[in-house]
């Protein structure tokens, strides 16, 4: 076997050894602990399986789930007591790898900590000030579309939207008329109003409804599509407004995106003030020598 794969083999047995380290108890009285699992004295509490079913997506089935995390938790606690009893820790490359890992996660848990004791977060401010100065990097990638959509149970109701939204478009009030329309005919009002209220990228709008998009390219804005089946249930959209590839957004749209560089840059700020500190204090303690 190369070195690579010899190195991918250690990395992996690591892996494991930390993937035990988040899921396990360490020792401690087992006949106290309230646990689900237990193999000599480690132990998957109860608490750690709920930890890890809360990370798991909504609709996961969570008889199954919990399964599946008892059984990777004893088949990694078996794997792992057998690598400990071959004496694998004391390899070389072993110890070298935990010591590595050992300093990663350090650094990664004192930096967490930083941000949290240190608020990045930015006000109205300076989010105005980042978009005004950074305008010419906030040029959309992709198009952004508004639309108006309606999901119902019946063809007939899905005709009379598709009617009324082409109404829209000459009413004094469209927006008061389509949220009249929503309540009236919408399976999911709620859904529909939250849509319609913003501009989303082309790419990930409605793409539960393959196609989709491919359609809307070909309308106007105030144009309707044909209301369409799918999955026992009929669709209508209309696309309100389209905001090419190229064009610089209005704040309000692009302002998740924003705040979220914001908070990175302010972050790197931070992280440089305390390694500069650091710095400092070790050069004036003498332990640093740069040559």
């Amino acid at each position: 076997m190369n070195d690579s794969g010899t190195r991918f083999n250690w990395e992996a047995l690591i892996g494991f050894v930390l993937s035990i380290v988040f899921l396990t108890g360490c020792g401690e009285d087992t006949s106290t602990r309230d646990y689900v699992a237990r193999l000599g004295d480690q132990v998957l509490t109860r608490q750690d399986l709920d930890a890890a079913l809360a990370t798991l997506p909504a609709l996961q089935d969570t008889l199954v789930a919990r399964e599946q995390i008892l059984e990777q938790w004893i088949t990694n606690e078996l794997l792992f007591r057998e690598a400990l009893n071959l004496g694998l820790r004391n390899e070389p490359e072993v110890q070298r790898l935990l010591s590595e890992n050992e300093r990663s996660v350090l650094i990664s848990l004192l930096l967490s900590r930083l941000y949290e004791e240190n608020d990045t977060s930015p006000d109205e401010t300076e989010l105005l000030s980042y978009y005004e100065q950074h305008k010419d990097q906030l040029e959309l990638m992709e198009p952004y579309l508004r639309i108006r959509y309606v999901g119902c149970a019946s063809p007939d109701t899905a005709a009379v939207v598709r009617d009324s939204l082409l109404a829209v478009n000459s009413s004094p009030n469209p927006d008061s008329m389509w949220a009249a329309l929503v309540i009236r005919f919408s399976d999911d009002p709620e859904a529909s109003s939250l849509l319609s209220s913003s501009f989303y990228p082309e790419s990930r709008l409605l793409s539960f409804i393959p196609g989709l998009n491919t359609a809307l390219q070909s309308l106007s804005p105030g144009q309707v599509l044909p209301p369409f089946e799918l999955a026992g249930r009929f669709h209508v959209v209309q696309l309100v407004d389209r905001l090419p590839t190229g064009t610089i957004p209005e704040l309000d749209l692009i302002a998740g995106e924003v705040r979220q560089r914001v908070v990175i840059e302010n972050r790197k700020q931070l992280y440089a003030r305390q390694v500069q500190r650091l710095r400092i204090e070790a050069l004036a303690r003498e332990e640093l020598d740069v040559r």
